[in-house]
């Protein structure tokens, strides 16, 4: 239900930031606390890349942290003794923003199901929601907050070969839509 709502605050123009600065790695390393039990119960491997390096964000903290709490429980939940890795780093040319990646070693998705998994109620395709559970609203959630912190997320797969989601957030979201 708490899904259905922030979609529809969002939809309406109702869903506002809370800026403050925080530092990402302590809330990506939360996240993953968050999700060992999934991860011993799929067989999963978490992977981490150091974290300590990164500069500070000035963002939605609670976003941040829901974000990568929803794509590090989808690749567990889409992965079964395999590989979860979450890498971040400052994007080289780019000043001002970051880039962070969940993967995993799961099922992957084709073309046709990476072009719609960000649409709300919409899983990949009928058999997912049967044999994996869930609403399809996590990822386009996922989608809307990246867009009001100021950034972006993308996916990459593969049937088979797993997937990568992709987000990129700057430091300030002020300052990104200023350079706009």
């Amino acid at each position: 239900i708490n899904d259905i709502l922030d979609l529809s605050k969002i939809e309406t123009g109702k869903m506002s930031l809370h800026c403050e600065t925080f530092e990402p790695g302590d809330l990506l390393d939360q996240a993953c606390e968050t999700i060992t039990p999934q991860l011993l119960a799929q067989g999963n491997e978490l992977q981490k890349s150091d974290f300590s390096e990164l500069p500070t964000l000035y963002n939605d903290a609670n976003k941040f942290r829901q974000i990568f709490t929803n794509l590090l429980s989808n690749a567990c939940k889409f992965t079964r003794d395999g590989t979860i890795t979450v890498t971040a780093r400052q994007i080289p040319g780019r000043e001002g923003w970051q880039e962070f990646a969940v993967s995993d070693t799961g099922i992957g998705m084709d073309e046709e199901q990476q072009a719609k998994v960000f649409d709300a109620f919409v899983q990949a395709d009928a058999s997912t929601s049967a044999n994996y559970g869930g609403t399809g609203l996590g990822l386009a959630i996922c989608r809307d907050y990246c867009s009001l912190m100021g950034g972006s997320i993308s996916v990459e797969s593969a049937p088979g070969a797993g997937s990568t989601f992709t987000i990129l957030l700057p430091s300030d979201p002020e300052s990104a839509r200023a350079a706009a």
